[in-house]
C-alpha cells in the first residue's frame, strides 16, 4: 500500500513557493514494494550504464572504471534516482553523472564529459545534499596524475552546472570519507593522512570548514555514514570500526566501536554500509546475500543471510556508498558494475518518512532555509513557469495529520485543500487562484501544532 503527494502550483511571475498533500491511498504492487524483509530482489532494469555513455568514450583504461576504480555514489532523495559518479587518476578521463530511476528502473547519463571539474577517483567523498538539491564531491585522486586534490565540487541539480566551492585548509586527501547531517544540512569530512586528515564540519550554506576533530586519523580503506538519531558518524573497514560521537563540543576523538558478533565486515576494504533510519542501525554489504546490522545501543553485529536474486560480488576495488539506503521506500540499493543490474534489498519493515518538518527547496545557490531538527521553517521561492508556484511539504504521519488551506490576511479559511497523511510518491496536480476573494491570501498548513504561511501571487 503506498500514498501519492498532491503538488498544489499557484501563479506568479517573480518566483514559487510549495505545498505538497497526499491522496487517499492506492494499492500497488511491484518488486520494491512486495520485498520482504531479509529480502532481496534484482531490479528489472531497462538498461545498463554502458547503454548510455558518451559517443566517444573518454580515454582512460575503459569506462568500467567509472564504478571499478575506487568510486562511490549518492541517493538523489528529491528525484529518487541513485547517482553514480567517478573516473580518475590514469583509469578514466571522463567527468559524467549516471543516475538510476527507480520509478522506471532505467539508467540516464544527466551530463556529458566536460573539462572541469577533473574526473577523479571519488572513495568515500560523494554526498548528495537534498537542502540544497546538489551533489557534492571533495578530494580523491585525480586524471591523470592520481594526485590528491583539495577542490570541492557541488553540481547545482536545477541549473545543471558545477560549481567551486571552499575547499579544506587540510591539504589534498585520497580516501576520504563523508556524510550527509540532514539534522543541520552539513557535510561530515574525515580525511586519510596520519598528519593532517582531521574530522571536519563542511556548511554549505556558509560555503566554510571547521575542524572538529582531536587528532588526525591515517586509515585509508573505509567508508562512512552518520546516525541522526544518536549523532554518530561511523567509519568502517580496513580493519577498523571506528566512530564519532557529535553530540559533544568542542573538539572530539575517534573511538573504537568493539562491537561483538560477526563483525566480517570491519576487516574488509570500502565496504557499503548506510543508515537505516527504520531500524535505527547501519547496515552494511560487501558482495553475496550476506547483510550486516550494527546497533549503536547494544555495540552488537548481527547478520542476516537474505532470501531471494543474489547480487553476485563486490567489486574489488570497494562498493562505498554506492550501496545507499532509500527513504521512500525503505529499501538499500547497491550496483557493481556498468554491465550488471541494480539489486534491493530490504533490511526491516516499516516507513523512514520523517514526521514533524517541512524540507524546503529554494532556487537560490547559497542562503537557503535553515531548520532546527523537527520544526517547521518558512516557506521558501522555488522557481517555475510563468503562472505556477509550488508548496512542497514532506514528511507529515500518523496522527500529526497536515491540514492545508488557503487563508485570507485575517486568517479566515477561503478553501481548504488536505487533511490527510503524507506518503510516498509524487504526483503533480494542477490547481489556479480563481474563485477567491480579491485581497492577499496565504497558503497555510499546520502540523504538529505549528503554522506556517506563504504569501500567494495574485490571481491571474
Amino acid at each position: 500500500m503506498t500514498k501519492q503527494f498532491i503538488l498544489l502550483t499557484f501563479g506568479s511571475a517573480l518566483g514559487l513557493a510549495a505545498l505538497v498533500f497526499v491522496s487517499p491511498s492506492i494499492s500497488t504492487a511491484g518488486p520494491l514494494e512486495d520485498l520482504k524483509p531479509g529480502q532481496w530482489v534484482q531490479l528489472p532494469c531497462k538498461n545498463t550504464i554502458r547503454s548510455v555513455l558518451p559517443t566517444p568514450i573518454p580515454d582512460g583504461n575503459g569506462p568500467e572504471k567509472i564504478i571499478d576504480a575506487w568510486n562511490s555514489g549518492a541517493y538523489d532523495t528529491k528525484r529518487d534516482r541513485l547517482l553514480v559518479w567517478g573516473g580518475g587518476h590514469h583509469d578514466y578521463q571522463g567527468n559524467e553523472i549516471y543516475a538510476f530511476d527507480i520509478a522506471t528502473f532505467t539508467w540516464a547519463r544527466i551530463t556529458d564529459p566536460s573539462d572541469a571539474p577533473i574526473a577523479r577517483h571519488t572513495y568515500d567523498g560523494v554526498e548528495y545534499l537534498p537542502r540544497y538539491d546538489r551533489l557534492f564531491s571533495q578530494g580523491g585522486s585525480v586524471w591523470p596524475t592520481g594526485y590528491a586534490t583539495t577542490t570541492t565540487n557541488t553540481f547545482n541539480m536545477a541549473s545543471m552546472a558545477w560549481e567551486n566551492r571552499a575547499s579544506t585548509s587540510l591539504g589534498g586527501m585520497l580516501g576520504v570519507v563523508t556524510a550527509y547531517n540532514p539534522t543541520d544540512g552539513t557535510v561530515i569530512w574525515d580525511g586519510s593522512g596520519d598528519s593532517f586528515g582531521r574530522l571536519s564540519i563542511y556548511d554549505p550554506a556558509k560555503d566554510t570548514w571547521t575542524i572538529r576533530g582531536s587528532d588526525a586519523f591515517g586509515n585509508y580503506h573505509q567508508t562512512g555514514t552518520f546516525d541522526p538519531k544518536r549523532n554518530i558518524f561511523l567509519r568502517l573497514g580496513g580493519g577498523l570500526s571506528l566512530y564519532y560521537d557529535l553530540s559533544q563540543t568542542g573538539k572530539v576523538a575517534a573511538k573504537p566501536v568493539n562491537a561483538s558478533g560477526p563483525a566480517d565486515l570491519v576487516s574488509v576494504n570500502y565496504p557499503g554500509v548506510d543508515y537505516d533510519p527504520v531500524a535505527e542501525e547501519f547496515v552494511a554489504w560487501n558482495g553475496g546475500s550476506n547483510v550486516y546490522s550494527l546497533n549503536m545501543d547494544t555495540k552488537t553485529w548481527s547478520s542476516v543471510t537474505g532470501t531471494g536474486a543474489t547480487p553476485g560480488a563486490a567489486d574489488d576495488n570497494g562498493t562505498f556508498n554506492r550501496w545507499r539506503y532509500v527513504p521512500s521506500r525503505n529499501v538499500f540499493l547497491v550496483v557493481n558494475s556498468i554491465d550488471g543490474n541494480v539489486f534491493a534489498y530490504r533490511n526491516k519493515a516499516g516507513t523512514s518518512a520523517p514526521k514533524t518538518y517541512m524540507d524546503m527547496l529554494t532556487s537560490q545557490a547559497v542562503g537557503l532555509l535553515d531548520r532546527a531538527p523537527g520544526v517547521m521553517p518558512g516557506l521558501s521561492a522555488l522557481p517555475g513557469a510563468r503562472g505556477l508556484a509550488r508548496f512542497r511539504l514532506v514528511g507529515a504521519t500518523g496522527p500529526e495529520c497536515p491540514t492545508l488551506n488557503i487563508v485570507d490576511g485575517r486568517g479566515r479559511t477561503e478553501m481548504v485543500l488536505a487533511g490527510v497523511s503524507l506518503g510516498s510518491g509524487l504526483v503533480e496536480y494542477t490547481w489556479r487562484n480563481s474563485g477567491l476573494n480579491a485581497g492577499v491570501l496565504f497558503a497555510e498548513t499546520r502540523v504538529g501544532g505549528k503554522k506556517v504561511q506563504a504569501r500567494l501571487p495574485a490571481q491571474p
